[in-house]
C-alpha cells in the first residue's frame, strides 16, 4: 500500500490523525473535544474522546461522508 506523504508536517494531534486517516483509512480515531464540526471522516469511523464524560466518550460517524458533520455520541 502506498502511503501519502503530508504536504506539511502536522502540528497538532488532530492534524496528524487526519493525515493518518487519509493515508490508512483508519476506522478508530482519538482525541480531546467533540469531533462534530472538526474531524472529517466517512461513515463507520469511531472517535474515542479522551476527555469525555458519560455519554460523550464514544462518537460514531453516522452520516455525511467526507465531512465533519454527522457524528453521534454513544
Amino acid at each position: 500500500m502506498a502511503i501519502k506523504q503530508p504536504v506539511t508536517m502536522p502540528k497538532t494531534d488532530r492534524e496528524f490523525q487526519k493525515w493518518l486517516s487519509e493515508a490508512y483509512d483508519l476506522r478508530v480515531m482519538f482525541g480531546t473535544g467533540s469531533p462534530a464540526g472538526v474531524v472529517v471522516a466517512n461513515r463507520g469511523v469511531m472517535f474515542l474522546r479522551t476527555d469525555g464524560a458519560a455519554g460523550s466518550t464514544l462518537y460514531v460517524k453516522e452520516s455525511g461522508d467526507g465531512t465533519s458533520a454527522g457524528w453521534g455520541a454513544k
